[in-house]
């Protein structure tokens, strides 16, 4: 789905130039325009729906990458992945509130997929992931391994409600990441529809912006203060005019 924080954002609010961005969950791209925009290349695009690939390859750029792949968290598991008619509400997992918040999608259609995990088909990644699996986001980051290690910067769909059998929860993906070294630092929600958006930054990176943004707001303060007593010190010196 189109991110609900939107990549300009992250850019204004967080300084972010990562290395690349490793987007997971790809769909048909949405976000490349956003991406080249900020210059936030190159792009790895995975895809579980082996339907979609051949026309992610015509519209992304060529110095991107498009891999095929139905990540987990082991390999070789014979999963269904359920096709949802709007193909981007597609997962692994079953539709239980989805059904009820969103009655206009259907799940008809069941591919028997053989799962990867990240970290058996890639050896290096870049610092920026995007992921964006329908409820299955634990399973995708348990599957990076030590790829993790590699990231600074996490951007993730989340879950409120179970809008998918099983799927991983807010504080769940807040428990998980917090243990592995990142805060979560921004949350949005799509209103009362159980799902959002969130954004998490390694915990040093996260530290060093909030001394940037911290160190900005004094000096801010000192120049307020320092005009405050120059504008005092010049109605005391200068002489009042006598009507």
């Amino acid at each position: 789905m189109v991110m609900l924080i939107k990549v300009q954002e992250l850019v204004d609010a967080w300084s972010i130039w990562p290395t690349g961005v490793i987007h997971i969950g790809a769909h048909a791209a949405e976000e490349s325009d956003e991406y080249q925009r900020c210059g936030w290349r190159p792009v790895i695009w995975i895809e579980a729906n082996p339907m979609l690939i051949d026309r992610l390859r015509e519209i992304v750029p060529k110095e991107d990458t498009v891999i095929c792949a139905a990540l987990w968290d082991e390999n070789d598991l014979s999963l269904d992945f359920n096709i949802a008619n709007n193909g981007e509400s597609s997962s692994f997992l079953q539709p239980v509130t989805h059904l009820i918040e969103h009655p206009d999608i259907k799940f008809e259609t069941q591919l028997a997929l053989s799962t990867k995990r990240l970290d058996s088909i890639l050896e290096d990644i870049p610092n920026f992931l995007n992921l964006d699996v329908q409820g299955a986001e634990l399973h995708v980051l348990r599957g990076l391994g030590k790829l993790i290690e590699s990231l600074d910067y996490i951007y993730t769909e989340i879950n409120d409600d179970e809008l998918y059998k099983d799927c991983a929860k807010l504080k769940d993906l807040d428990v998980f990441l917090e243990s592995r070294g990142f805060s979560r630092v921004c949350l949005r929600r799509n209103g009362r529809s159980g799902w959002g958006d969130a954004f998490y930054v390694r915990k040093e990176f996260h530290l060093r912006q909030s001394f940037r943004i911290t160190l900005k707001s004094f000096s801010l303060f000192l120049r307020n203060f320092a005009y405050c007593i120059y504008s005092g010190i010049r109605k005391s010196i200068l002489p009042t005019k006598k009507s």
